[in-house]
């Protein structure tokens, strides 16, 4: 599996809604149910705050991140490989 658009613990994650950038570092990934939709990921986000849409007790869906390029912007931690 090509893990480039895949979120991990330790990824920076900026996330652009209503023209701002929002950006934050993912410390938690829960696996809740089956599959990976429903797979929640949790992130501390920086000086400029979490976007409006982020709920601190769900997280974003893992699928989401995923698919949805014009919202979120991966960069990888390669630093712990």
């Amino acid at each position: 599996m090509n893990k480039k658009r895949w979120p991990e613990v330790g990824d920076l994650l900026i996330q652009t809604s209503d023209n701002q950038k929002h950006t934050g570092l993912i410390t938690k990934i829960d696996p809740r149910g089956n599959g990976i939709g429903s797979t929640s990921v949790y992130v501390d986000w920086v000086a400029d705050g979490a976007p409006t849409d982020y709920n601190s007790t769900y997280g974003y869906s893992w699928i989401n991140i995923h698919n949805q390029y014009h919202v979120f912007e991966l960069v990888k931690n390669h630093a712990s490989r």
